[in-house]
């Protein structure tokens, strides 16, 4: 399975999203997202674009506008987002369409990609944005000195 860029800089962003929203309930702007983990903007918009449709995110337009998660960080799991983004599915029909395949009845090697595609889904579910959140955090914090 190949996880795109696409995916790749789009859990990024909304983990830098919700980091932010932590310390403030004001629109975070797509720019700043950007800036901090130094990701194309034109490509991140795109992607935003695409997580508003899939009620990940709420785009908030007009002055002070920008961007919040649609829900809290606990509950939008990384298979939510990789499905919008990548349906890592998609090539093989014979589990989204049976009629694409003549043997998809008594096709032994039928369960061998269900339960792949499961497996990955499965894997997926277990990570949070909030999980994210929480190792970034401490990795910020790694960097700090204190006196």
């Amino acid at each position: 399975m190949n996880i795109s860029r696409k995916t790749r800089y789009a859990t990024r962003a909304l983990m830098e999203l919700a980091f932010l929203s932590q310390k403030r309930s004001a629109p975070v702007q797509i720019q700043e997202i950007a800036k901090k983990q130094r990701l194309p903007e034109r490509f991140l918009e795109n992607i935003f674009s695409q997580l508003v449709k899939a009620n990940i995110l709420t785009g908030i337009k007009g002055k002070g506008g920008g961007f919040k998660l649609a829900l809290p960080p606990e509950e939008i799991t990384l298979d939510r987002i990789v499905e919008v983004l990548e349906n890592p599915m998609n090539g093989l029909t014979c589990l989204t369409d049976n009629k694409n395949c003549k043997e998809s009845e008594k096709c032994v090697t039928r369960k061998v990609w269900y339960d792949l595609s499961n497996t990955i889904k499965n894997f997926f579910h277990k990570i949070t944005l909030a999980d994210l959140v929480n190792a970034y955090s401490y990795n910020q914090d790694k960097d700090m000195y204190y006196i």
